[in-house]
């Protein structure tokens, strides 16, 4: 006999999803009650272990494995949901939700283009995208700040001697033109953008971003060897950056760097744990940090971090790397290192990574992390294969994928295909690793019908026999 969850009203719970601005729907029908969440994109409410069931709208029924539940209901695809052991769903929720985006540039030495590249595309190529959309967004500049020429660091940047390269940001996003701010003046643009002046070294960033998200920047002590600083007493920066966060938006982190991460976190060493571990140490103290900014479960995760970092181009230089793309171990040619933290972060939280030596086309990564952020409501490309319960066990060949349009239309039915080079113009979706799978992923065509639905639903079904894809388009 199998425990199913049978809803007086509907098989759904709707919660929250993340980190691209959407709604969840958790769905769980005859069989094992283990949860699974999108790639860095989990759900605030699981069924599984500690979870319990919303007041008088669920109820727990025992049926045999031959029964059927009343009101039984096919999904678009063809697959029973009364049937299904699980079922794991996105679904969009519309573009209004606000977005933060903190943009966090290393300021060291080697990034001189790359910081000029920043200053001319953050207007035209991201600000402006995204207040044409509509969209209800804010920048946090997380940099040191200037309105001076580059002046010599002073060692706190993770280099120590060289020279240190700081930000400035005209309008529209800044407030005033960069050439005529004096030491009195607010880079601030009231709450569109925020200039929280901490200088990032090659390798401290996200431990300076730890440091800094509830207290006062370092640099606007005044310690900047001649470059004029942001008043001591500037009120925006007295609280951490975190004080410019909405509780209600979605947090997206664009990092700017060319190097690792090698720095020290509360008796955390970022560069000594093993991959996995430093990023899930990081993920998890800055959640802890700002839990309602940032989510207080890897369930409830809320932000994303797409990466400009050391990674070699793509086929297409100015194609992205999506986060179903495995991580890049070449590097562009003036990086010192190819990040492979800000990618393994990227991977976890659904968001991209480009090189960053591309510095004649940031264009295109901007308008694209832009792009992002407008259609945040898009459905996601890949989810995670949740763990088991004790005495259960996954059966890879009983997954399905379904897809609900949001236009109405008639719904593609979505088959499993051996890999990412057998999808070939199918709509389709694959295992990560088919033998041991951890990660279901569609196909590009469905992945990029996907990401055109701002409405529609996504379904990850476990408990059915896996359907065979349709014939290629």
């Amino acid at each position: 006999m199998k425990s199913c969850l049978r809803s007086a009203h509907a098989h759904r719970l709707i919660t929250n999803l993340l980190p691209a601005l959407w709604g969840a729907t958790l769905l769980v029908a005859c069989g094992d009650k283990f949860s699974g969440d999108p790639v860095g994109t989990q759900s605030g409410t699981g069924i599984g272990p500690g979870a319990s069931l919303p007041d008088e709208e669920e109820e727990l029924v025992l049926v045999e494995d031959d029964e059927e539940l009343e009101g039984a209901s096919v999904a678009p695809g063809g697959v029973d949901v009364t049937t299904a052991c699980q079922a794991v769903s996105s679904q969009a929720e519309g573009r209004s939700r606000p977005m933060d985006v903190i943009v966090m540039i290393d300021n060291s030495g080697s990034m001189e283009e790359e910081i000029n590249s920043v200053e001319r595309n953050i207007n035209e190529n991201f600000a402006q995208i995204l207040a044409q959309s509509g969209v209800d967004y804010r920048v946090i500049m997380v940099s040191g700040y200037r309105n001076a020429p580059p002046q010599p660091m002073d060692g706190n940047n993770g280099g120590g001697g060289g020279r240190r390269f700081n930000v400035c940001v005209e309008p529209p996003l800044g407030p005033n033109a960069c050439d005529t701010r004096g030491p009195e003046d607010s880079p601030h643009n009231a709450e569109r953008f925020i200039h929280f002046d901490q200088p990032i070294g090659s390798t401290d960033g996200p431990c300076q971003l730890l440091k800094t998200m509830k207290s006062r920047p370092v640099a606007s002590e005044g310690r900047r060897g001649g470059t004029l600083p942001v008043r001591a007493d500037d009120p925006l920066l007295q609280a951490g950056w975190t004080a410019h966060l909405r509780p209600d938006a979605f947090k997206a982190f664009v990092m700017i760097g060319d190097d690792t991460v090698d720095c020290q976190w509360e008796g955390v060493d970022f560069a000594q744990q093993p991959l996995e571990t430093a990023v899930a140490e990081f993920d998890k103290a800055l959640r802890a940090s700002a839990p309602d900014q940032f989510g207080a479960s890897e369930l409830e995760r809320r932000y994303a971090w797409h990466s400009i970092v050391g990674v070699a181009p793509n086929a297409d230089p100015q194609a992205v790397y999506e986060p179903s793309e495995g991580l890049v171990d070449a590097k562009c040619e003036s990086a010192v290192e190819v990040g492979v933290h800000h990618q393994a972060l990227s991977r976890l939280t659904g968001g991209l990574r480009y090189p960053v030596c591309n510095v004649d086309s940031y264009d295109a990564v901007f308008q694209r992390i832009a792009k992002e952020v407008v259609s945040g409501a898009s459905l996601p490309c890949s989810w995670q294969i949740p763990s088991a319960p004790d005495g259960q066990t996954f059966d890879k060949d009983r997954v399905n994928i379904a897809y609900t349009p949001g236009d109405g239309s008639v719904a593609p039915e979505l088959g499993r295909v051996d890999g990412a080079a057998a999808c070939a113009g199918t709509e389709a979706w694959y295992y990560d690793n088919p033998a041991a799978p951890t990660t279901v992923h569609a196909c590009p065509v469905a992945c990029e019908r996907f990401k055109q639905d701002a409405v529609g639903k996504v379904e990850l079904l476990f408990g059915c026999a896996t359907k065979a894809p349709r014939a290629p388009l």
